[in-house]
């Protein structure tokens, strides 16, 4: 997750899209984020991270990598909905 500080520079830039229609200026807050976060971001389809990621109930997408768990296997019993 982001820290509060590069979250509320790509709210701003989103808040700022919304008013001028500007994906350039959108992809620049993104990609300097990324550049002061680089930790936060996977890094295109070899990244080995993709392989960890762990969903809770299968993703929708047939392209998605990594693992499901169902409700029974990801939530401890007395947490089940």
């Amino acid at each position: 997750m982001l820290n509060p500080e590069h979250r509320a520079m790509l709210i701003r830039a989103y808040e700022r899209f919304k008013q001028t229609g500007d994906r350039d200026e959108f992809h620049d807050a993104l990609d300097l984020v990324k550049l002061l976060a680089p930790e936060k971001f996977f890094h295109g389809d070899k990244d080995p991270r993709l392989d960890t990621r762990v969903f809770v109930h299968m993703p929708f997408s047939a392209y998605w990598s990594g693992r499901a768990l169902t409700n029974k296997t990801a939530w401890p019993v007395g947490m089940r909905t």
